[in-house]
Order: C-alpha cells, then structure tokens, then sequence
C-alpha cells in the first residue's frame, strides 16, 4: 500500500527555512505556502494525490472548508492544526498507511498511539528527495559494473584488437 502524508503545514515550512522567525504578515505566509505547495509538487508529481497539509489559521477568512489546490495536495486550514491533525489520524480508516509529518512530538506521538507512521520533518524531506528515484544499497555507488553484452565486447575486439598491451 502506497503511503499518505498528513503534513504539519507550518512545521514543514519552518523546517525547511521558508519562512523568517519575525515580523511574519499574511503575504509572507501565503508566499511560504505556495513555495511549499510547488516543492512538493515538483518532488511527488502525480503523487500529490496522496498528500494532505493541514495550517493553522488564526483568521476567521482562512476558516473555510478544505480545498484542493491546483497541484492536487488537499489543503485545510484548522484553528488549531495539531489538533485537527490528530482527529483525522483517529479518524482514518487505515492508519497503517498513513504518515503524519510534524516536528512536534505530542502530534507524533498521537499519531503512533493510532497506528500511524510518525516522520520528522527532516525524514520526510529525506523521502520526498528519493521519491521515485531508484533506491541504491550501501556501496553501489561507483562500486557498479556495467554490464556488457558479448556482442559489445565483440564489437571492441574488432575495433582494438590489434593494439599491442
């Protein structure tokens, strides 16, 4: 089963220096937010499908029913994201396939609790970076060989055969 995301929208921002510490207003956050959006966007492609991004919003205009944004990440926003988060982890019919991303550990430690993988922020970036790349085993890298048909090294023979050693 492939897996979900369920994403502690601003947690991830954070994490990833999208966003400054100070003097913080709505533009910059919605900035972050699509910054954040085009990442994943770029790193999951049609896979976006499966992520969902929960944000905290303070605003009474950002108090709306969830969306899907035109790269397909399903998008909330919730007075209070961790807890909205933990309620749709309760709520989900099949937590073993659902990863809750939050460097927040009472949201991770909720999420275990129901049978979700918990992820770091930085562990999911790790994933979202190898997302559909081939995974290589410990000490493959430049330890491979190519493999070489008989009839390339034939064609070799004949093209240098005759160079003396």
């Amino acid at each position: 089963m492939a897996p979900r995301y369920l994403i502690d929208g601003y947690n991830l921002i954070h994490a990833m220096g999208y966003l400054a510490t100070r003097g913080v207003n709505a533009r910059m956050l919605e900035s972050a937010r699509q910054r954040l959006l085009t990442y994943l966007h770029e790193a999951f492609g049609d896979a976006c499908a499966r992520i969902e991004i929960v944000f905290d919003a303070h605003t009474s205009s950002k108090r709306a029913l969830p969306y899907r944004t035109a790269r397909g990440i399903f998008v909330r926003f919730a007075q209070v994201a961790d807890d909205l988060i933990g309620e749709l982890v309760e709520a989900d019919a099949t937590p073993q396939s659902l990863h809750v991303v939050s460097n927040d550990h009472a949201v991770r430690d909720a999420a275990k609790h129901h049978g979700a993988t918990p992820l770091s922020c930085d562990a999911f970036l790790d994933a979202a970076e190898s997302h559909g790349k081939p995974p290589t085993q410990a000490g493959e890298v430049g330890d491979a060989k190519p493999e070489v048909t008989e009839r390339e090294v034939d064609y070799w023979l004949k093209r240098f055969g005759d160079i003396d050693k």
